[in-house]
């Protein structure tokens, strides 16, 4: 833990990465991230001064924290991964920081970093991640669990003729699902919309939104 006396918001030797902040209904803001490899905590007051700091490693926490939301009178639930290999990682932390519970994920014998996660009408969660970024195949998982973050299923979505990264994941108030993730190929590179059931089946094909090749862009940009 890194002692809340060294948290100098205005020092420039920090090595910290925010990955996202919840404004909460007091005026102050929790903040999460990644600092030197480990996932860090950081509550600051209304007028931006720090009063928790804390650093988390596995199993107890996870090395990079990328999303959170608050999760009523227990604090916050937070997604993201556990180096070495990116596993899936998700902790509930109480308001001071303190670790209630984790666990780790691997979904279809691949590891999981989660990129984002939302949460539900019923109190559940989603967490969502794409795989294989650059290899031959993409695939997109989508993580589901109750209130208590107790799986409920967990799911694959190849797609064999591009990568994909950077996912996120909402819920419609329907019940179903989307996942928009930045997708890659050989020639262009987009956005990608996955619809799916409350229970993760398809509910319709991926949608692509793709952009003209960068060179292209730059030429038009130049006229």
């Amino acid at each position: 833990m890194i002692p809340l006396s060294q948290w100098d918001i205005d020092a420039d030797t920090m090595e910290v990465r925010m990955k996202r902040m919840v404004p909460l209904a007091d005026g102050s803001t929790a903040c999460f991230g990644q600092y030197e490899g480990q996932g860090f905590y950081l509550l600051l007051d209304p007028v931006g001064q720090p009063t928790v700091a804390k650093t988390y490693t596995a199993p107890g926490g996870v090395g990079i924290w990328n999303d959170a939301v608050e999760d009523g009178a227990n604090g916050f639930m937070v997604g993201g991964q556990r180096p070495p290999g990116s596993q899936g990682a998700r902790t509930r932390i109480a308001a001071d920081g303190t670790v209630l519970d984790a666990a780790l994920y691997t979904v279809g014998g691949d590891l999981t970093p989660f990129h984002s996660m939302h949460r539900t009408a019923d109190g559940g969660y989603l967490f969502t991640s794409g795989v294989n970024g650059f290899g031959a195949e993409g695939r997109i998982k989508v993580v589901r669990t109750d209130s208590a973050g107790t799986l409920s299923w967990a799911r694959t979505y190849a797609d064999s003729l591009a990568a994909h990264s950077f996912s996120d994941v909402f819920e419609l108030g329907d019940g179903t699902l989307r996942v928009i993730t930045r997708y890659q190929t050989a020639n262009r590179s987009g956005l990608s919309m996955l619809a799916l059931n409350a229970d993760g089946t398809l509910l319709w094909a991926p949608t692509r939104l793709s952009a003209p090749p960068i060179r292209f862009r730059n030429h038009v940009a130049a006229e």
